[in-house]
């Protein structure tokens, strides 16, 4: 199927055009840059709605809130749903001294940073392993990034900035290591084992801002008792100037096989100033996850307690600003709008989820399905563009039905829906498992309002269709993204109970979360630190780019060849060069069923691939394992000479080219790749099965 975005008059000048230039001599060839066997449609741009939750609770400084998890191992979280400071001198919070955000009783005071505490409340909410959201040694936290390139300034250890984006707005001296004795100062958990609350009475108590612990894990990997205070390690940016600090993997800021004090503080003070609460988390990994985007989709943006506005001359809610096409001009726009964000307020998730889907379902001529949305357009809408909505929160939805314009949809994904009709094709929602619940107006029923109704009944529904989304009509898709949560489900391991029926939807409003991507043929992901966060929503631009390419005739260009009751299909995905070869079942009418296998899925993790090369610089010539350690010193110089990346990076280059990822994108020493399978172009799958011997027992084992 052809989406084209050109107008027929427009494609006849190119044609035209085309005939003039095969008429001449070519002076110098252009490689493609795309394959040349290719049913692309013609690069229809996917819409990306982004919606970031501007709550009062994104000021909190520690996730999650209510129960902290630890493996199997749950402990009630001391804070909860209240707001504290780890250090006195800080306004970023909800309530607290200085704070514009927040009523003054939610606000409970400083966590104790006494070094020679018992407490384990202090240790636990001063530990990444049970607040995700404080600082982790074995993260590498980076300024925020500038959308023309490059990075804001590291902050200062002796001068960390309050604010990244307010150089007045006062700073924290996280070296001053001191004893404090202020009565107007509320500290919680103080030294002793006992104490579980916060309080004003007159006590001195000592204060390192540079304090951090780990909880220790049993040989097996699994957390020890999270309670006992003797459980955890502790460690300081304010040791001796000759300490050093573990080198873990991310931790490319340290250049030798440890981290010197130096660089552990430098990486403590970007954490404060950049990364110390779930706004300044949002904020900067967004940007990070969209500093590398190009112009390959349109995006608008919103945030869940904007109120009712004129977006392209309608009145709407939660968004702030409508599509436009991700240039240049619009990533610094929508750079400067998140590094603004405020958070105050509730959490109207429901609300906001149904804002976007009317957003999407608009039909106007400077709607989301037009050419240039906010502009007048005179052209028709493209029948096979496809709208997604990236939702950033942290986590429980507080509105309420009848309130601020939430509107009751009722139990929606245990609803049939209505019979959707397609050139050659019908559709109809029978509300089967994993998707319907017993609950009524669930995030997950608004979702499902927009993904199984058509929002543009007067277009044709040409959307291309796939296994994991069979909406062909024009819908809304879903990523929503976590801050840390985690529900009573496991997204990981329980969608295959949840279709049996063995297990089912609850009212855990974490859960709701991912049951709203599930309906909308999307995805969920929960975050805890800048790096995942930043990765899950690359993940989510990725997978809208991807299905683009994918499903919009590129991904099966290739021939396919058709054995018995299977399909095997080559694919390539132009752009991002990668591809796959996927089987599929074939019914009694030849038509492809169910996916049995993809290759990408089963490739083994790089350190366990088979890769052998053929080595001429051995004694006697043989085929050796493809690692650094397992070639010769010729073949090590063939890969590159003095000063090459072969030559300087050694085994992290040869492990890169066998797949590892670890070292992909951002500031790191690789270029990000999609996938690690090459791109299937003009390529004819030849079924082998056990007729072939191709010589693999001789190679070594």
């Amino acid at each position: 199927m052809y989406c084209s975005p050109y107008p027929s008059s427009t494609r006849r000048l190119v044609i035209a055009g085309l005939m003039t230039l095969l008429s001449v001599p070519m002076a110098m060839a252009q490689p493609a840059q795309k394959p040349l066997l290719s049913r692309d449609g013609g690069g229809v741009k996917p819409n990306i709605m982004l919606t970031m939750d501007d709550s009062g609770s994104m000021m909190f400084q520690h996730m999650p809130e209510e129960t902290v998890y630890l493996g199997s191992q749950t402990v009630p979280s001391p804070i909860g749903s209240a707001s504290v400071r780890m250090d006195p001198g800080d306004n970023a919070t909800l309530g607290g001294p200085g704070s514009a955000q927040g009523a003054a009783s939610q606000f409970l005071g400083t966590i104790a940073g006494d070094p020679a505490s018992s407490n384990y409340r202090q240790k636990l909410m001063r530990s990444p392993d049970s607040n995700t959201i404080y600082y982790n040694p074995e993260v590498r936290y980076q300024p925020w990034p500038l959308a023309a390139g490059g990075r804001m300034a590291d902050a200062s250890v002796t001068a960390a900035l309050r604010d990244p984006m307010n150089a007045g707005g006062g700073t924290i001296n996280l070296t001053d290591v001191r004893e404090i004795d202020d009565n107007s100062l509320v500290w919680c958990f103080r030294p002793n084992g006992t104490s579980n609350s916060c309080s004003g009475a007159n006590q001195k108590i000592d204060y390192d801002p540079g304090l951090y612990y780990r909880l220790r894990k049993n040989a097996s990997g699994v957390y020890l008792d999270a309670t006992d205070d003797t459980k955890y390690d502790k460690f300081t940016i304010n040791a001796s100037s000759s300490t050093t600090y573990t080198k873990y993997a991310a931790r490319t800021d340290c250049t030798g096989t440890t981290c010197t004090r130096t660089q552990e503080r430098q990486n403590f003070a970007n954490w404060f100033t950049y990364y110390r609460t779930r706004n300044l988390l949002a904020r900067g990994a967004v940007a990070e996850a969209f500093s590398e985007s190009t112009d390959t989709f349109r995006m608008g943006y919103g945030r869940i307690n904007k109120g009712s506005g004129s977006i392209d001359s309608v009145d709407t809610r939660v968004i702030q600003s409508g599509l436009r096409e991700f240039t240049a001009s619009r990533k610094s726009t929508v750079f400067d709008w998140l590094y603004a964000l405020p958070a105050n307020g509730g959490t109207p998730l429901r609300r906001s989820m149904q804002e976007v889907g009317n957003y999407f379902s608009r039909a106007d001529n400077r709607g989301p399905w037009s050419d240039v949305p906010g502009s007048v357009n005179t052209t028709a809408d493209k029948t096979c563009r496809r709208s997604y909505h990236l939702l950033v929160t942290d986590g429980y939805w507080s509105d309420t039905v009848g309130s601020g314009g939430l509107v009751a949809v009722g139990n929606d994904d245990n609803t049939n829906g209505s019979n959707i009709s397609g050139p050659g094709q019908s559709f109809q929602y029978l509300a089967p498992r994993p998707y319907r619940d017993g609950s009524s107006d669930t995030l997950a029923d608004y979702a499902m309002k927009y993904w199984k109704n058509d929002l543009r009944t007067d277009l044709d529904n040409k959307v291309v269709a796939s296994l994991e989304n069979p909406a062909f009509w024009q819908h809304m898709v879903n990523f929503t993204v976590g801050l840390g949560v985690r529900g009573t489900l496991d997204p990981a391991t329980d969608l295959p109970f949840l279709t049996a029926g063995t297990k089912s939807w609850g009212s855990d409003k974490i859960d709701d979360l991912w049951h709203a991507a599930v309906n909308s043929r999307g995805a969920f992901f929960s975050a805890k630190d800048p790096n995942e966060l930043a990765n899950a929503i690359r993940s989510s631009i990725g997978q809208t780019i991807q299905r683009e390419l994918r499903e919009a005739g590129v991904a099966t260009a290739a021939t396919t060849l058709q054995d018995g009751n299977r399909k095997y299909v080559p694919l390539f995905r132009t752009g991002t060069w990668s591809g796959d070869v996927q089987a599929f079942a074939l019914d009694a009418n030849g038509q492809a069923g169910v996916q049995l296998w993809a290759a990408e899925a089963k490739v083994p993790a790089w350190a366990s691939r088979r890769i052998f090369t053929w080595d001429a610089g051995l004694t006697t010539p043989a085929g050796v394992a493809f690692t650094w350690a397992g070639i010769s010193a010729a073949n090590r110089t063939a890969m590159g000479g003095a000063g090459s990346v072969a030559a300087v990076q050694q085994s992290t280059f040869v492990n890169f080219l066998r797949g590892d990822r670890s070292q992909e994108g951002g500031d790191l020493l690789f270029r990000r790749r999609s996938g690690v399978l090459g791109d299937f172009i003009n390529s004819n799958p030849v079924l082998v099965k056990g007729s072939v011997n191709l010589g693999y027992n001789t190679l070594p084992v």
